[in-house]
């Protein structure tokens, strides 16, 4: 039986394999899964019940996942603020200019979606 028709549970099986490894001891092909069921399923609540998409920015900032393979999935996916996570980190001007106009674009989102009026000073300290 292939799990690749059930994403929601090939998730939960992938995340009981990846409970209490150390770095290094987890194949890349397994930690891309990994990333990409979440961005798939970003929308959906896991078992803690929050939103998987909260998740994708932990996962990454927590653990060795390879960089380029999870920057493509979060690009693929629209995973902004994973995706300026990954540019960050990978340094290098265009990275860095590139990071720093989404972290901007999600803030914009996010104090519009709140009803918040935009004050760029503090929009602008909070990326920081």
């Amino acid at each position: 039986m292939s799990l690749a028709s059930e994403p929601e549970v090939q998730l939960e099986y992938l995340e009981k394999m990846l409970e209490g490894r150390e770095q290094g001891d987890t194949s890349d092909k397994m930690l891309n899964l990994h990333i990409e069921l979440l961005c798939q399923l970003k929308d959906t609540k896991g078992p803690n019940g929050k939103r998987r998409r909260n998740n994708i920015l932990q996962a990454l900032q927590s653990n060795y996942y390879p960089q380029d393979a999870c920057l493509e999935i979060c690009k693929k996916y629209q995973i902004k603020e994973a995706w300026a996570y990954l540019e960050r980190k990978r340094g290098g001007p265009a990275g860095m200019t590139q990071a720093i106009n989404l972290q901007f674009e999600v803030k914009i989102k996010i104090y519009c979606f709140l009803g918040v009026s935009l004050d760029f000073r503090r929009v602008c300290s909070e990326m920081h």
